[in-house]
C-alpha cells in the first residue's frame, strides 16, 4: 500500500488527481505519484512533469499516437494520457510499484552486481519488450537502470521513460541530440553523427547488463568528460567483464561484448539476436523433449550436434554429461566435464558436476577436491548451500 505524504506538494493542480509523493527526477522530468479519485486509470498514476519547455517537447512533442500502441506490451509501462496543466503539459504513465535497478545496484562503479540467473531473466524480459517496440518503429534511446523498474509484485522488470522514444524514419534511423541521452549508456554515433537507430537500444541493454554482472562499467570514470568518454568507447577494448566477475559464463560475456561494440554492423543486428545468444541453444530443450519421450540416442545426437557447431560453448557439453550420468554412464559424463572445465573454468556449478559425477565413480578424493575448487569460486548463496549439502552427503563433513 502506497503511503500518503504532505510535506510537499507540486505546483500543478490536475483535476481527478490528489498528489500522493514526489517519486523522483530526470534529465526533462519530475515524477510524482498521483491518486486518480474517479479510478479512471486505476488507483494510481505517474505524472511526469517537465521542468521547462525543452522537457515538455522531449516528452510530448514526439509520436504520441505511436506510444499509445505500445500500451498492449506487458514489458513496458504504459502510457495514459496527455493532461493540459495552465500553459505546460505533462505526461500520465501507468504507476509500477517496485525499485528501479539503480537502486538495486547502487551507484556505477561500487561493484554491487545481481545473481546472474537474475540478471540474465531480467535482460531477456526488457530485450523483448524493446524488440517488439522495435518492430513497430519506436527506438526507446535510453536504457539505463534508471529506466527500468523491477515489479514489487511479480519480480519482473518494466520499461520507463518511453515518453521520450524516437519513431525511425523509413530507412530506421532517427536524428537526436547527445542531450536526449546519458553518456555512459551511448554508442559512439550518437557522439560524432548525431544519429542512430534500434542497434542504439541493444548497445545499452548491453552495457546495462555489463553493470548488473560486474557492478562497474567498462569506461567509467567518475571526473571524465562525456566527450572523452565517447572517444574512448569509439576505440573500442572494453574490459571483458569476466576480468570483474569470472564466474561470469563465457557465452555471457561473449554476448555482451557483441551488443556493446563501437561498430553498430558488429552488434547484434536485432534483440532477437541478443536474446538467442543469452537463452540456451535451441538443442538443448529439443534433447530434453527427446528425453521425456524416452529417445536417449536422439537426445544424445542433438547435443553431440550441437557441440560440433559450437565447440567453444560449454552449455552442450554440460547437458550431455547430465544426459550421460542418467543412463548410468558416468565415465563419459566425466570426459565431458574435463573439456567444460577446460573451455570455463571459474563456474563453480562446473566443479560441482564434475564433484558428483566422480563420487558416481567411486573417486572420493578426486571428488572433494573439486568440490573444494568450487567453494573457492562459489559467491552465490544457493551455491554455497548447494556444496555444504553435498559435504554432509558425501564426505560425511
Amino acid at each position: 500500500m502506497v503511503q500518503k505524504k504532505t510535506v510537499y506538494r507540486p505546483a500543478i493542480f490536475i483535476e481527478g488527481f490528489e498528489y500522493i509523493k514526489t517519486l523522483g527526477a530526470g534529465g526533462f522530468a519530475t515524477t510524482h505519484l498521483f491518486a486518480d479519485i474517479e479510478k479512471q486509470y486505476g488507483e494510481y498514476v505517474a505524472v511526469k512533469v517537465p521542468h521547462d519547455k525543452e522537457g515538455e517537447k522531449a516528452l510530448v512533442g514526439g509520436d504520441i499516437p505511436s506510444l499509445a500502441k505500445l500500451g498492449d506490451l506487458p514489458y513496458i509501462a504504459k502510457f495514459l494520457d496527455v493532461k493540459s496543466v495552465g500553459d505546460s503539459y505533462v505526461l500520465l504513465m501507468e504507476y509500477v510499484e517496485g525499485r528501479n535497478l539503480r537502486q538495486l545496484l547502487g551507484d556505477v562503479g561500487s561493484l554491487k552486481s545481481l545473481p546472474i540467473k537474475k540478471a540474465l531473466a531480467y535482460t531477456i524480459h526488457v530485450a523483448k519488450g524493446l524488440g517488439e517496440s522495435h518492430k513497430r518503429k519506436m527506438v526507446h534511446r535510453d536504457i539505463k537502470p534508471e529506466n527500468i523498474i523491477i515489479a514489487k509484485s511479480s519480480d519482473t522488470p518494466k520499461i520507463l521513460d518511453f515518453g521520450i522514444a524516437s519513431p525511425v524514419s523509413k530507412k530506421g534511423h532517427f536524428k537526436t541530440t547527445l542531450g536526449r541521452h546519458t553518456p555512459v549508456y551511448t554508442p559512439g554515433e550518437i557522439f560524432f553523427e548525431g544519429k542512430g537507430d534500434h542497434r542504439v537500444d541493444i548497445y545499452s541493454l548491453g552495457m546495462t547488463l555489463y553493470e548488473m554482472l560486474t557492478g562497474t562499467l567498462p569506461y567509467y570514470k567518475p571526473d571524465i568528460t562525456d566527450y572523452r568518454l565517447a572517444e574512448i568507447a569509439r576505440k573500442g577494448g572494453p574490459k571483458p567483464p569476466r576480468e570483474i566477475n569470472p564466474q561470469i559464463p563465457i557465452y555471457i560475456e561473449q554476448a555482451i561484448l557483441k551488443a556493446i561494440s563501437p561498430n553498430q554492423n558488429d552488434r547484434f543486428q536485432d534483440m532477437e539476436g541478443f536474446i538467442q545468444a543469452l537463452e540456451p541453444p535451441p538443442q538443448i530443450k529439443m534433447a530434453e523433449q527427446h528425453q521425456k519421450e524416452g529417445s536417449i540416442r536422439r537426445a544424445e545426437h542433438v547435443l553431440r550436434s550441437l557441440i560440433k557447431q559450437r565447440p567453444d560453448d560449454p552449455r552442450g557439453y554440460v547437458a550431455l554429461a547430465n544426459l550421460l550420468n542418467r543412463c548410468y554412464r558416468s565415465l563419459e559424463a566425466k570426459g565431458m566435464l574435463e573439456q567444460v572445465i577446460e573451455l570455463d573454468s571459474q563456474d563453480p556449478t562446473h566443479h560441482i558436476s564434475m564433484c558428483m559425477t566422480l563420487s558416481r565413480l567411486g573417486e572420493k578424493t578426486k571428488a572433494e577436491k573439486y568440490l573444494r575448487q568450487a567453494e573457492d569460486l562459489c559467491k552465490e548463496k544457493r551455491l554455497q548451500h548447494q556444496i555444504e549439502s553435498l559435504k554432509a552427503r558425501l564426505f560425511g563433513k
